[in-house]
């Protein structure tokens, strides 16, 4: 495996990746359509790269945001499983995010009954930037990260 997508993997392997990849983009659809229902189902298309789950080579892989939402512009979906106290996101990513002007779907607690999501303008992504912890993080990596905390966050739930 060579050092990019060694990086890109995660420490996982290609065949983790994959499946994680794929199982990813499954929840994040369902998530965005859920959302969806709260601004009154406007309609969307996919955007970036891979939305259908499908294993990409290095090549194929783009940074672009996930979907793009008719009268909202670019939605990048992100989310635990977990309702966690704080949650990590990677600085090079929210960089791109911000330079696409792309807001951040977020979502916590994905997998319980009562999952509660917020969306991050660009201008509070900014901020999370400056505001936030920045760590080195294992879990994508050991690449260079932020810890928002999620008390700083204003949640509603997700129907």
């Amino acid at each position: 495996m060579n050092g990019k997508n060694s990086y890109r993997f995660d420490n996982r392997t290609q065949a983790q990746f994959a499946r994680d990849i794929k199982d990813g983009n499954r929840i994040e659809r369902k998530l965005l359509e859920r959302w969806l229902l709260t601004i009154g189902n406007p309609k969307y298309e996919d955007n970036g790269c891979g939305n259908d789950g499908r294993y990409l080579t290095l090549e194929q892989v783009t940074v672009d945001p996930d979907f793009k939402v008719n009268g909202v512009g670019f939605v990048e979906v992100k989310f635990c499983r977990p309702m966690p106290k704080s949650f990590h996101l990677k600085v090079s990513q929210l960089n791109k995010y911000i330079a696409q002007n792309a807001q951040l779907l977020m979502v916590l607690g994905a997998a319980t009954e009562c999952p509660k999501y917020t969306l991050i303008s660009v201008d509070d992504l900014k901020y999370l930037l400056e505001a936030c912890e920045h760590v080195v993080c294992h879990q994508f990596g050991d690449k260079k990260s932020i810890v928002v905390p999620c008390e700083w966050i204003t949640w509603k739930l997700l129907p």
